[in-house]
């Protein structure tokens, strides 16, 4: 399985992606948006790991979206920088983001989860949303 790794912060990137390999995946790196999407076109993914922070360097919100858009229930991890307060806002636009953490956790507990999230059942091309109201005919 491969983990696609947005970050462009090489120092994290590199931390992360020794964890994820400790556990048996395979990572790309990508140190920006461009490279992010080149690999999206190239590359089956298991997983994806996206920085997200106010310094920028990756579009976290670009990325994601492509990722469930060109390969639909692939589990994505935000990976939360400073400065940046998440409110679960991603998550009603973007159902493939599984967790936010912090830069601050440690490598081996984001290999975890990548694996935990990858391995879920429900790793399968996300289900149409449901209508707020039941159509006329169910009501009978």
């Amino acid at each position: 399985m491969t983990v696609l790794i947005a970050c462009a912060e090489p120092h994290a990137a590199r931390l992360w992606a020794e964890a994820c390999a400790r556990e048996g995946l395979g990572t790309r790196i990508a140190g920006g948006t461009d490279e992010a999407i080149a690999v999206l076109r190239d590359l089956e993914l298991g997983a994806a790991v996206i920085a997200l922070d106010a310094r920028g360097g990756v579009d976290a919100l670009t990325v994601a979206t492509l990722v469930a858009y060109r390969q639909p229930g692939v589990p994505v991890v935000l990976m939360i920088g400073p400065g940046i307060q998440p409110d679960g806002s991603l998550q009603a636009l973007l159902p493939n983001v599984r967790a936010y953490l912090s830069y601050a956790t440690r490598p081996g507990d984001l290999a975890a989860l990548v694996m935990h999230s990858a391995d879920r059942p429900d790793h399968v091309p996300a289900r149409p949303r449901q209508p707020l109201h039941p159509p006329a005919c169910a009501l009978h």
